[in-house]
């Protein structure tokens, strides 16, 4: 078997049909390939969706961890040579497939497979395209430019770098790519393979703030530094929740107090590790903050 797709879902009911005809028109062999869905117990209707769908997916409905206990229940019982996660409220372009397994199929036995994707609102209308960039590992400490619909991966790499980690629940996938990023390159594919959405509902809309922490702590984990774009980022987000205003917004005086707030966030930091916190330290500290309890 080639292909195993992966998708963890939770009342996705609305999109989740469109996920799975992505993958019926990638025109894939009978038996190259398996579909399996994780979804947490949704009260819409992605389970009559799921029972009526004509690619039968394999799927099951119960309370999991979270997104990523789901992600690792899939690669555990996972049969194909690579892995396609995706949510069930993103899908792929069609023929996609094709020069993906081409691209894993050359003489350099590329581990990691990535390509560019499209930014859709919850209709399907293109909002623009993902901030995809060519492979750099120095880079991606500081900002991910890899879309998770349009990244592909082959299953024996789990082996060795290990499934998610269950104690994330924003930047799951930034932390799987730097970890595996640190094993091998990954290839660059030069084209658009997935559409990944972007509307009130999603929870990287709904925690900005979080999201920042989670990457700016991941990547300190693979680097031993503070990302000042990650950190940068926090600021921002922290100052323009507190006071009301749109992350896009012309705002001078918005602005002014990010870069006061980013340098008091240095200071802050570099009193921490003065004083000899460790890694736990600092993620008790961010999971106090993302609680309101800091």
């Amino acid at each position: 078997m080639q292909v195993s797709f992966i998708i963890p879902s939770f009342n996705k009911g609305p999109f989740i049909g469109q996920c799975l005809d992505s993958i019926a028109a990638q025109r894939l062999a009978p038996g190259s390939f398996e579909v399996r869905v994780y979804d947490n117990e949704s009260t819409d209707a992605t389970v009559e969706i799921l029972r009526a769908h004509p690619l039968r997916p394999h799927w099951v409905s119960e309370r999991d961890g979270g997104q990523a206990a789901a992600v690792n229940r899939g690669l555990r019982e996972a049969r194909g040579e690579f892995i396609a996660w995706i949510n069930a409220d993103d899908f792929y372009r069609p023929g996609a497939l094709t020069p993906l397994l081409a691209a894993f199929s050359n003489p350099a036995r590329p581990r990691v497979v990535y390509g560019r994707a499209d930014i859709v609102d919850e209709t399907g209308r293109n909002l623009g395209p993902y901030p995809v960039e060519p492979w750099n590992l120095a880079r991606l400490a500081d900002f991910c430019f890899l879309c998770q619909p349009a990244v592909f991966f082959r299953r024996d790499v789990v082996t060795e770098a290990g499934l998610l980690d269950e104690s994330l629940h924003l930047a799951l996938d930034y932390e799987f790519w730097l970890r595996l990023g640190q094993k091998a390159p990954f290839q660059f594919l030069d084209q658009t393979l997935a559409a990944t959405r972007d509307y009130a509902e999603t929870k990287t809309r709904l925690r900005r703030v979080d999201v920042q922490r989670e990457c700016l702590l991941v990547s300190h984990w693979h680097t031993g530094r503070w990302s000042q774009k990650w950190l940068r980022g926090l600021a921002k987000h922290e100052v323009r929740a507190a006071l009301g205003v749109p992350e896009e917004a012309e705002h001078w005086p918005a602005h002014l107090a990010e870069v006061c707030w980013w340098r008091l966030w240095q200071l802050r930091l570099h009193s921490r590790e003065a004083r000899g916190w460790t890694e736990a330290d600092h993620a008790q500290a961010f999971l106090r903050a993302a609680q309101g309890k800091d």
